[in-house]
């Protein structure tokens, strides 16, 4: 599925578990353990940026598991967005761990 005009982002990208072989895109300090897509949407949501998200897509490298993916309207760099999403998703972990206690 060739989307023009957006960017592809796979929970993967920002999954701590993973190495960078693995997949995950992000310094390890961003990464977040096991990241859901509905995690990702809400992150890119929460940062005000265009986005739809598209269930049932698989990651050639995770290839054997359905995750989905988040499609963001290009607007920067990737490298730049990705650091701006794992921030965002780890901001949330922590304030839901906050929540919990």
């Amino acid at each position: 599925m060739k989307e023009r005009g957006w960017q592809r982002l796979y929970p993967a990208y920002f999954d701590l578990d993973k190495t960078r072989r693995e997949g995950r895109r992000v310094a390890r300090e961003l990464a977040v353990s096991k990241p859901r897509l509905e995690e990702l949407a809400e992150a890119v949501k929460q940062l005000g940026l265009e986005a739809k998200v598209v269930e049932g897509t698989r990651y050639s490298r995770c290839w054997w598991g359905p995750q989905g993916m988040v499609l963001v309207r290009r607007g920067m760099r990737k490298e730049e967005l990705l650091r701006m999403v794992a921030r965002a998703m780890k901001e949330a972990r922590v304030k839901l761990e906050r929540g919990r206690r």
